[in-house]
């Protein structure tokens, strides 16, 4: 199966649908850049746990899955350094 969007076509379709998330110091914005940024928060989470769940194959006998899986992993420890 081929790749429909590029991961930058991806982000900026996410930011599009979550809207601004970053403060801005006015209290009318920043309520809904608040909404917005814990939207975000959650579809990160949605996605750091499938990509948790998907290094825990790691020890497959199977080499397209171990490789999957150890892609997975490097992100997943890459998440924790930040």
């Amino acid at each position: 199966m081929d790749q429909i969007l590029t991961s930058k076509e991806i982000e900026k379709v996410l930011r599009n649908l979550i809207g601004p998330i970053h403060p801005t110091g006015s209290q009318n914005f920043d309520d809904v850049n608040l909404g917005n940024l814990e939207c975000l928060i959650r579809v990160m989470e949605a996605v750091n746990y499938e990509i948790s769940r998907i290094a825990e194959e790691r020890d497959s006998t199977e080499e397209s899955v171990k490789k999957i899986a150890d892609v997975a992993q490097k992100y997943i420890e890459g998440v924790k350094e930040l």
